[in-house]
């Protein structure tokens, strides 16, 4: 409600199931036109499971567009990648000149509780800001 208040979007990305397996690919792709908002958020904490045998991470990759005067917000929850799961995540931020972004990026340590504590196999995460050049630039 807040974010419709201030005349923004708010997407909560939800998936089915309990989490991530290894194997699972996640692909989201974002545009934010000129002069927009966009609040983007989860509507739970990221789980990652264990891998199978193989040893095959469970990957996600956000390619997100921001034109002039647009707005992203990516609030979601934290990924907690529990007693040996392998995890890749990408983020990829492609900004306009007079566009805006704010990004949160973070991880929890597992099922602290069970005796997970940073027990995972394999953690990644890349985050990448670019920004487009100006309309008519060499």
């Amino acid at each position: 409600a807040a974010a419709a208040g201030a005349g923004a979007a708010h997407c909560a990305i939800g998936g089915y199931g309990g989490g991530l397996l290894g194997g699972d690919v996640v692909e989201l792709e974002v545009e934010v036109e000129a002069g927009a908002a966009l609040l983007l958020t989860t509507q739970a904490s990221t789980k990652v499971y264990r891998t199978k045998r193989d040893g095959i991470a469970a990957t996600q990759s956000l390619n997100a567009t921001v034109d002039d005067g647009g707005l992203l917000v990516l609030a979601p929850d934290p990924v907690v990648p529990y007693e040996s799961a392998a995890y890749e995540q990408r983020q990829r931020f492609m900004l306009s000149p007079a566009a805006s972004l704010v990004a949160v990026d973070w991880v929890g340590a597992g099922r602290v509780s069970r005796g997970e504590r940073w027990a995972f196999s394999h953690f990644a995460s890349r985050n990448e800001v670019l920004r487009r050049p100006e309309a008519g630039a060499a």
